[in-house]
């Protein structure tokens, strides 16, 4: 499941960038923002299903972060982040991807911490967010 849904959404990833280059010929038979929420629902489907089967996947429920910020969803994208922090402590991405979605809240504190924590854990990155947002 958890690797059907990173296959889902490379295609995905894909497709948009054959659309977004105007090429018109590779057309989904569905209307493309359609095809798009279909596709999203079965990848999210697939990261829901890998977490059932594998709790302690902390790529299943940063994906499910990564997807739930694609969607719009914050509110769940923290949640996700913050399983996968609880699981694997040293993932520096899920800290940086919740520290951004902190800051898209408003929550400025939260998110400087999370951004602090994964330049502790080596994603560089981070610093430069951190720095534009003492500005």
């Amino acid at each position: 499941f958890f690797m059907r849904a990173v296959a889902r959404y490379e295609q995905a990833s894909a497709s948009q960038a054959v659309s977004d280059s105007g090429n018109t010929t590779d057309k989904p038979a569905l209307g493309a923002a359609e095809a798009v929420r279909l596709t999203n629902a079965e990848i999210i489907a697939d990261l829901d299903r890998t977490i059932e089967l594998s709790p302690r996947l902390a790529f299943a429920y940063f994906n499910r972060g990564n997807m739930a910020v694609e969607t719009g969803d914050l509110t769940s994208a923290l949640s996700a982040y913050t399983r996968a922090v609880e699981v694997k402590p040293d993932m520096g991405e899920a800290y940086y991807n919740r520290g951004y979605v902190y800051l898209k809240l408003g929550n400025k504190d939260a998110g400087i911490a999370d951004l602090s924590k994964a330049g502790e854990l080596g994603i560089v990155p981070s610093y430069n967010l951190l720095k534009r947002m003492s500005r």
